[in-house]
């Protein structure tokens, strides 16, 4: 998503999949671009320890969300939690 495609479209949807859990959250919404023009809300969005400044922000509002059923959801792992699992680990010869 760029910033001109939001000038065009402002609608929005994100997929947030946790595969440990095997979850997926569903959302729809409007964006817009927070800027220069809008200093407060810049400012909500900076992390308090930091001189970090932000100077963009897209803001969402939700029309909708879903939570998935998981059963179509495939589990993924890493090599280390297979191996964990297993019991096996890399030798180094």
């Amino acid at each position: 998503m760029s910033t001109g495609n939001l000038l065009a479209d402002d609608r929005v949807s994100l997929i947030l999949m946790d595969y440990v859990n095997r979850m997926r959250l569903k959302i729809l919404g409007h964006a817009r671009i927070a800027g220069p023009d809008d200093p407060v809300v810049l400012d909500a969005l900076g992390l308090p320890d930091t001189r970090a400044r932000v100077e963009r922000g897209i803001l969402i509002d939700i029309a909708a969300l879903d939570w998935n059923c998981p059963a179509h959801i495939t589990p993924r792992y890493t090599v280390g939690e297979i191996e964990a699992v297993a019991g096996t680990g890399r030798e180094d010869s």
